[in-house]
């Protein structure tokens, strides 16, 4: 049981690393590259039920994807990644997932201005 409770310690441990790399990677631009590992600490988080990791993988994909500016993914990925801080109770994520929601508001009503 220990083995198997280090593995997991472990394997956790990975995603938290995959999240530090894919910020790192977005701050240099390389958006592929980001995407690639939120993605991957993402899947890990889910089959471990690490709702907190979760919740900070899909911000950061939102972030990702608001970089790459595609408003509507970044959305749906601030939502979910709220939805599961306000389960947790978790003020930070709230806070941030709200303000990262303000600025797609922002970015969309910019682009409804520009067709105008």
């Amino acid at each position: 049981a220990r083995a198997a409770a280090l593995g997991v310690d472990v394997v956790l441990e990975r995603a938290k690393a995959l999240n530090v790399a894919g910020v790192l990677a977005r701050r240099q631009g390389d958006y592929p590259a980001a995407r690639a590992v939120d993605e991957e600490s993402l899947a890990i988080q889910r089959r471990l039920g690490d709702r907190r990791g979760m919740a900070t993988s899909l911000h950061n994909l939102g972030n990702v994807a608001m970089r790459q500016g595609d408003v509507a993914s970044a959305r749906a990925l601030y939502q979910e990644s709220l939805a599961i801080s306000r389960e947790l109770g978790d003020r930070t994520g709230i806070a941030s997932s709200l303000n990262d929601l303000g600025n797609v508001a922002m970015e969309h009503s910019s682009a409804r201005a520009l067709e105008s």
